[in-house]
């Protein structure tokens, strides 16, 4: 078919001029030869077979819920005729017009408070020896020497005076000097009375021995 189809066209262009019609035909051929041969088309793998989905079972049908029907409402016993009548309020007078209270008198200014000198400073307290021990006193009404042990009773705020009770029963106010400052701190406790003649008689002292300190005595007199 290629060959008599190329016969055709050079018989034809012949008659124009042999060079063109060999250029034709060259032309021909080459075009001819460069198509390519069509490849078959591959065969296309099928498509899988799926399985059909299952058939469900419809859902059960259910039976509605009952009516629910509510109770009547109670029946009360019917009011009173007629409520109680209550008598009418009292008028109270109406409360007396306060008179306005003074203005007060403004505190006076008082001076400034003085300036005191410093308290001196005194020497430290002198450490006496140990008091020797005694003998506690005897009987009541008898007066021995020796440390003996009392009860502070009362101790007063402003001099210096003190109610003691011997373990005779016996109540003594005794007048001190200076020395014991922590004796405030002994009321209801017990103290020592050092006496080396008679009770709280001359020469005798006040001796608290868990402070360290001691003081004379003035005066005694038996309540």
């Amino acid at each position: 078919m290629r060959k008599g189809l190329l016969v055709s066209l050079g018989r034809s262009m012949f008659g124009r001029g042999r060079v063109f019609g060999v250029l034709t035909i060259v032309g021909l051929i080459i075009a001819c030869s460069s198509v390519p041969t069509p490849t078959p088309q591959s065969t296309s793998t099928p498509y899988p077979t799926y399985t059909p989905l299952p058939t469900y079972t419809p859902l059960a049908t259910y039976t509605p819920l009952a009516t629910y029907t509510p109770p009547p409402p109670p029946t009360y016993p019917p009011f009173a005729s007629a409520l109680p009548t209550f008598p009418p309020r009292p008028t109270f007078a109406p409360f007396p017009t306060s008179t306005p209270r003074a203005t007060s008198t403004p505190f006076p200014t008082f001076p400034p408070f003085p300036t005191f000198a410093p308290f001196p400073t005194f020497p430290p307290f002198p450490t006496f020896p140990p008091l020797p021990t005694y003998a506690a006193s005897g009987s009541a009404g008898v007066s021995q020497p020796g440390l003996e042990e009392v009860t502070v009773r009362k101790v007063f705020d402003f001099d210096y005076r003190v109610v003691v009770e011997r373990r005779n029963g016996q109540l003594w106010i005794i007048e001190y000097g200076i020395g014991c400052y922590s004796l405030w701190l002994y009321e209801f406790r017990t103290v020592y009375i050092y006496s080396p003649y008679s009770f709280a008689g001359i020469g005798s002292k006040v001796v608290l021995p868990d402070r360290g300190q001691t003081c004379s005595i003035w005066d005694a007199i038996q309540l």
